[in-house]
């Protein structure tokens, strides 16, 4: 298959995956430089460890997947480990 039609749909399509690459990447690397210049490494880092949380919460909402054990167990050691680096550096702190 040739022609403008064909070629179009190829377009079509490779716009598509720029827009996917765009909200998929680009766009929240530019948004944590611009968190890490607002509110420091830490704060931004901090606020970055709910994604696993929401995107386990966003699946389920939207996509209607089934939220298992081993899905929540993840995120959870991951916030205990975020938990445990915090209470660590407060402590040295004082």
């Amino acid at each position: 298959m040739s022609g403008p039609a064909h070629r179009a749909g190829k377009r079509g399509h490779v716009s598509a995956l720029h827009l996917d690459g765009d909200f998929s990447t680009v766009r929240p690397e530019f948004l944590l430089s611009f968190a890490i210049r607002r509110i420091c490494s830490g704060n931004a880092s901090l606020i970055g460890s709910i994604a696993p949380v929401s995107t386990i919460y966003l699946t389920y909402v939207f996509v209607n997947e089934s939220i298992l054990l081993l899905k929540i167990a993840g995120p959870t050691l991951v916030l205990i480990g975020v938990l445990i680096i915090s209470v660590n550096r407060r402590h040295e702190g004082n």
